[in-house]
This record gives structure tokens, C-alpha cells and sequence, in this order.
């Protein structure tokens, strides 16, 4: 059976690990390492944007294969693209989630 929270701050205090974002993040990297679209918001999140081409050799996938992922992240807001020139397209975070950029960035440089 399950143990109810303490409802005592100062006892949950004491015997809950301080959870930094460093660690956090460090969780997220050994849960989702394989998730390619978890890759791929640490990849955009470290650039303004990125060609298809640039997120496929960072990601170690192809570029025909990473397109699904992409279109994933697209149609749920977390990635924008826009054109460049004619035929090319590029990817970036959406605003409203570009404080990953802040999050991964302060992790990664420490």
C-alpha cells in the first residue's frame, strides 16, 4: 500500500533530495536518449534554427527518416519551420517553449 504524503512541510523538506534542473535534466537524458524527438528539441534548443540536413547529422539519423519526427513536433506546437530560399525549410523551437534553450543551454555549459 501506498504512503500519503507528509503534509508537514518542514518533514517533506527533510526528507526529499533537492532536485536541481541539472539533475533533472540528467534524468530526462537517460529516460529519453533514444527518443529522437527528445534529440531533436536539444539540438534546436542549442541553435536560433536548423536545416533538415543539420538536425539529421546531430541526431545520428537520416534526413528522410527524420522528417516524421519533425512533423511530430510541428503538429504539436513544440517546432516551428519556416521557408529559406526556395526549396530549403528550417526549424526552430517555438517561442512559447524557447526557454528550453534557456534550460539546456545553463545545464550543458556547467
Amino acid at each position: 500500500m501506498l504512503k500519503p504524503l507528509e503534509t508537514n512541510p518542514l518533514v517533506r523538506q527533510q526528507t526529499q533530495p533537492e532536485v536541481t534542473a541539472s539533475n533533472l535534466l540528467s534524468l530526462f537524458e537517460v529516460i529519453f536518449k533514444n527518443d529522437v524527438r527528445f534529440r531533436i528539441i536539444v539540438i534546436l534548443s542549442n541553435r536560433e534554427a536548423a536545416g533538415l540536413r543539420e538536425i539529421a547529422r546531430n541526431a545520428g539519423i537520416s534526413h528522410k527518416n527524420l522528417a516524421k519526427y519533425l512533423d511530430t513536433l510541428i503538429q504539436k506546437g513544440i517546432v516551428e519551420t519556416y521557408p529559406v530560399g526556395v526549396r530549403n525549410r528550417a526549424y526552430r523551437l517555438a517561442t512559447k517553449y524557447s526557454y528550453l534553450r534557456y534550460f539546456f543551454n545553463s545545464n550543458h555549459s556547467s
